[in-house]
C-alpha cells in the first residue's frame, strides 16, 4: 500500500513521470477489478483417501490425532452438511481423492457409488489420482468425474514390466466451467513423457488416450490436437 501511495502521488518524481505512472496503475487496477469480477466464483475443496490406494489405517485422522481422511460412507455422510453450505455460498466445489491402484484399467463400482454420491451432495468436480496411467472420465449430472488423472511427470521412465499401460503417456485437463459448477468443456491435452519433460503425443498415441479416457461419450469432452503443450489458458472468456 505505501508503495502505491508514492506510486500514484508522485513523491521523488515528476509531475509528469508522476501523472503517467498513475494512469498506468489506475489502468492496472481497474482491469484487475474486472478479472475480479470475472472470478468471483471460488473454489471449496475436500480431500481424503482409501485403503486401497497404500494408505495404512494407522495414518487415518481421528479426532485425537492428525493424519489422512480415509474415504468411507461415514465420512461422506460428514461431508454432505459442509459441501452443501459451500454451493450456497456460490463456490465451486472440489473433491480430491487418493484411491485405488497404481496400475490396471477397471474403475471399482464402488468409487463410481462414491463419485456420483459426492456430485449428489454438492460437488462440481470429483478429482481422482493414484493410477500412474490415465483411466476413463464421466460427466454425472453435468460435473465431472476425473477417476484417475494419471502422473503428468515421474521418474519411472526406463522400468518395465507395465508396458501394457504406456506409461510414458499423460494427459492435462483443462475446463471450464459455469457458474453454477456445471461442465461446459473439457479440453484433453495428450502427451509423451521423455527425460523429465512434456512432448506432444503423436496421432497414434492421442487416439489411444481419447478411446482410455472415453472423449466420445460427450461432445463436450474434447481432444487438443494441435499446437505445443502449453498448460497456460488462451482466449479465456470466463472463469476457469
Amino acid at each position: 500500500r505505501a508503495w502505491a501511495d508514492r506510486w500514484l502521488s508522485g513523491e521523488d518524481r515528476s509531475e509528469t513521470a508522476a501523472q503517467a505512472e498513475a494512469q498506468a496503475a489506475a489502468t492496472t487496477w481497474a482491469t484487475a477489478a474486472e478479472w475480479a469480477a470475472r472470478a468471483a466464483t471460488t473454489w471449496a475443496a475436500e480431500a481424503a483417501a482409501t485403503r486401497s490406494s497404500g494408505v495404512p489405517a494407522h495414518l487415518q485422522a481421528s479426532p485425537h490425532q492428525p493424519g489422512v481422511a480415509l474415504l468411507d460412507d461415514d465420512l461422506l455422510t460428514r461431508w454432505r452438511p459442509a459441501l452443501a453450505e459451500a454451493k450456497r455460498a456460490g463456490d465451486w466445489v472440489a473433491v480430491s481423492l487418493h484411491w485405488g491402484g497404481n496400475w490396471g484399467w477397471q474403475v471399482p463400482e464402488q468409487h463410481r457409488r462414491w463419485a456420483h454420491a459426492l456430485v449428489d451432495a454438492g460437488a462440481d468436480l470429483v478429482h481422482g489420482h493414484s493410477s500412474h496411467h490415465p483411466l476413463p472420465v464421466e460427466v454425472y449430472r453435468d460435473r465431472l468425474i476425473l477417476y484417475g488423472c494419471g502422473d503428468l511427470l515421474n521418474d519411472y521412465e526406463g522400468i518395465s514390466g507395465n508396458d501394457e499401460f504406456h506409461p510414458d503417456r499423460a494427459v492435462l485437463f483443462r475446463l471450464q466451467l459455469s457458474a453454477s459448477g456445471a461442465l461446459r468443456r473439457l479440453e484433453v491435452t495428450a502427451c509423451r513423457r521423455a527425460q523429465l519433460r512434456l512432448h506432444r503425443a503423436d496421432a497414434e498415441a492421442a487416439a489411444w488416450l481419447a478411446q482410455i479416457l472415453g472423449l466420445s461419450q460427450d461432445p463436450r469432452l474434447q481432444l487438443q490436437a494441435n499446437g505445443p503443450v502449453d498448460a497456460r489458458p488462451s482466449n479465456v472468456t470466463g472463469p476457469e
